[in-house]
């Protein structure tokens, strides 16, 4: 006869009835939900309110392209033909953009700006694809939500999209 899997079952928490028992918090800064009592939740939340704070931590390398220095900043390139240190960058600022713009799927021929401090975090960053053509939108109608597009096409170079800049650095001309 087969003998059952042993699972070794460890119980967490005991429930006494406490009022803060797994009671979640939502930090209103970072929007980030944690359990208080939790100490993996609380260290969770505290590296990621430090990344939305002060940036994604993001140290100089020789292979990074300086194109433009703004104030206390650098601006970097990156290409999806850039070096694997380069393009875990874009990794890295991909998922510091999810945390406010929600999830979103980079394009193979993508250009990413990255706005990176002096003192190595990541601040703001822009994507950029090439494209032929593009078209207006249209206002909504009066009472509706639904957003239209003009039929015509008109001929673009590129796209851009999205633009994050970390909440601290905002209105200092980083999403320029």
């Amino acid at each position: 006869p087969k003998s059952a899997p042993s699972s070794s079952r460890q119980q967490l928490y005991l429930d006494y009835g406490q009022k803060d028992f797994a009671k979640q918090l939502e930090c209103a800064i970072c929007g980030m939900r944690y359990v208080q009592n939790e100490p993996k939740d609380v260290a969770a939340h505290q590296k990621h309110h430090q990344r939305v704070v002060n940036g994604a931590p993001m140290r100089e390398c020789a292979a990074e392209k300086v194109v433009s220095r703004r104030g206390k900043a650098r601006i970097l390139v990156v290409d999806a033909s850039s070096a694997d240190s380069q393009t875990r960058r874009v990794a890295q600022a991909q998922a510091c953009m999810a945390a406010s713009l929600g999830g979103f799927a980079l394009p193979n021929d993508y250009r990413a700006f990255l706005a990176v401090s002096d003192d190595a975090r990541l601040i703001g960053c822009v994507i950029a694809h090439p494209l032929q053509a593009a078209y207006y939108t249209k206002p909504p109608v009066e009472g509706s939500e639904v957003i239209h597009r003009d039929e015509l096409p008109r001929r673009a170079a590129c796209g851009v999209s999205p633009v994050w800049v970390a909440a601290p650095f905002r209105r200092q001309g980083f999403g320029r």
